[in-house]
């Protein structure tokens, strides 16, 4: 093994996880309390995180009881829902900070470089380089330390400022360049083949295609590792437009340079290429963000996409159930006519 992992054990909704070192591990706990009972002996890195989780405990306990609270609606009204709400927050902040100062605290760690990658938002760049300047070159040079490096080290995508262009490849293996999409609206959409409110978002976009104006281009970009996996779900969320992915998954440089993290999370690129709108996860009400923020009213329906459910395609026109033509169709346009054929030829119902 280059470097440990970490192993995660599962009963029912228990968890409990485990630092992978080239050493004798020993693991004990009930059955069905892992997260607060479990045992575990290890090497350094187990060390580490079995302090993380001695400070935690208490916290846990306190967590686990305002969530039943707040699923079993153990409350009497809506005031005590929301201090519920608000103290279950802060209880998670509280515990999750513990996990974020030790990586900080002791940086020459394999459990500490994944923990500073994965909450490196919450942490100042300025204070992520001094760190990283302590830390042993063995770190450093892991694929976790690696990543962190060149996020430190590269301009970021900020709302207010000009988006940052990238080159990859489409699901059919041509080439894309961002910026040869400037000059129209660029939404673009980060997703994976596991997350299911991103999956939601695919289709919410594929169901409402025909009521976003000509002027927005569409990019999905997918942070799945495996090919297969990005096809079939681009297959069964119904995705024509710009499909795109460098199948590197967190350790993508384009994640990186979007700062991109929890999934999903989506940018707008006005005309003059000046990112507007950064929407964090999912949003049942995104078509009308989209549709305010171009303020530009969509009057053509393109035959092949699913229409309203008010309305259906017959031929070349949209018409109203009685039949009458309500809107002028056309061909999509490229790349959109050649997706769809070719997700035809896989037999895609739409």
């Amino acid at each position: 093994m280059e470097y440990p992992r970490t192993l995660w054990l599962f009963c029912n909704k228990d968890v409990a996880a485990l630092q992978v070192e080239n050493v004798p591990i020993k693991f004990k706990s009930k059955i069905n309390h892992f997260q607060q009972e479990a045992i575990v002996k290890g090497g350094y890195e187990q060390d580490l995180a079995n302090e993380v989780r001695r400070l935690q405990r208490p916290y846990q306990i306190l967590i686990d009881n305002a969530f039943d609270s707040l699923v079993n609606k153990k409350y009497e009204d809506e005031s005590m829902l929301e201090k519920l709400g608000n103290r279950y927050n802060e209880l998670l902040d509280k515990s999750h900070s513990f996990y974020v100062n030790s990586a900080i605290k002791n940086p020459n760690s394999f459990y500490s470089i994944d923990a500073l990658f994965r909450n490196r938002l919450s942490i100042p760049i300025d204070s992520l380089k001094q760190i990283l300047e302590n830390v042993d070159s063995k770190y450093r040079e892991s694929v976790k330390g690696k990543a962190i490096m060149d996020y430190v080290s590269n301009q970021k995508v900020e709302v207010g400022k000009p988006f940052i262009d990238f080159n990859t490849k489409t699901i059919e293996g041509d080439d894309f360049q961002l910026s040869t999409m400037k000059g129209k609206y660029i939404f673009i959409h980060f997703w994976s083949s596991g997350c299911a409110y991103c999956r939601k978002e695919n289709r919410l976009l594929s169901e409402n295609f025909n009521k976003l104006p000509d002027s927005i281009i569409l990019v999905s970009f997918s942070l799945d590792k495996k090919r297969e996996n990005w096809v079939s779900s681009s297959l069964k969320d119904s995705i024509f437009w710009y499909n795109v992915s460098d199948l590197k998954g967190d350790l993508s440089s384009t994640k990186l340079l979007y700062d991109v993290q929890a999934l999903p999370v989506s940018f707008l690129i006005d005309r003059n290429g000046i990112v507007v709108e950064k929407i964090l996860g999912y949003d049942e009400n995104l078509i009308e963000i989209l549709l305010q923020q171009t303020n530009e009213n969509k009057d053509i329906c393109y035959e092949g996409v699913q229409p309203t459910s008010l309305c259906h395609v017959i031929g070349c026109s949209l018409v109203d159930e009685e039949g009458t033509p309500i809107v002028e169709t056309r061909p999509l346009p490229q790349p959109y006519r050649q997706a769809e054929t070719k997700f035809h030829n896989h037999q895609l119902n739409w």
